[in-house]
Formats: C-alpha cells, sequence, structure tokens
C-alpha cells in the first residue's frame, strides 16, 4: 500500500466518523490526512529523465548509484561541447567536476539545508 491509498483511506474513515458525529473526531481526521498529504509533498521524489530534466547548473541527486554512493551532478555544456551532458561532483578522486558517462535515469532535488545551526 502507498502513502496515496493510505491517505485516502484515513479521508474515507474520516468520512464515516464524521456522518456519526463521534466527538469531533472526523473532522480531526480531515485536518490530519490535510496535513499529512501536505508532507508528503513537501519530500523531494525521483524524477524519470524521460520525463523531465533538471535546469542547467543545478546540482541534483542523479540515479544510479555508482561505486556504492549516491552522486550529485549538473546538466552542462561548454564552448567546446555544445551538447548537454552531466557533470558529477568528484571531490574525492579530482576535486572537482567529472563527465558522467553511465546512463542517468533518475534525478532528485537536493533537499533544504537545516535551519538550525549546530552548536559546539
Amino acid at each position: 500500500m502507498n502513502n496515496l491509498e493510505l491517505i485516502k483511506i484515513l479521508r474515507d474513515q474520516s468520512a464515516e466518523i464524521a456522518k456519526a458525529d463521534i466527538n469531533g473526531w472526523g473532522n480531526t481526521m480531515i485536518l490530519a490526512a490535510e496535513a499529512i498529504e501536505g508532507l508528503l509533498e513537501s519530500i523531494p521524489s525521483w524524477i524519470k529523465c524521460s520525463e523531465r530534466l533538471p535546469e542547467k547548473y543545478t546540482e541534483v541527486m542523479i540515479w544510479p548509484i555508482i561505486d556504492g554512493r549516491i552522486l550529485t551532478a549538473q546538466l552542462t555544456t561548454t564552448k567546446s561541447n555544445p551538447t548537454l551532458r552531466w557533470m558529477y561532483s568528484d571531490y574525492v578522486h579530482s576535486h572537482g567536476y567529472e563527465d558522467y558517462d553511465g546512463n542517468v535515469t533518475y534525478w532528485q532535488p537536493l533537499p533544504a539545508p537545516p535551519t538550525q545551526r549546530e552548536e559546539g
């Protein structure tokens, strides 16, 4: 069962409880379903490259995993090579960006940075 199916069940049950007017719980459950749905929409998900590509020069996570690592990469072009291609961050081996020769099938926006500074 996926998240959307769970939300539908919660909404259906909420409507039934609201009809029975059981201590106002139906409306509370409806609000909970809406809150959960909003949270799920805010979580980045994998996007098929065949459906949509990210903006050029925007750092994103790419799939498949390489050497056990999920990479961050961006679509780029250069004057010498105007073909759109993936470049990935490889600070471990080359201290910069490298051409990615693999077949990127999915990408995902990077998560938002933390909002609180850690003390210490």
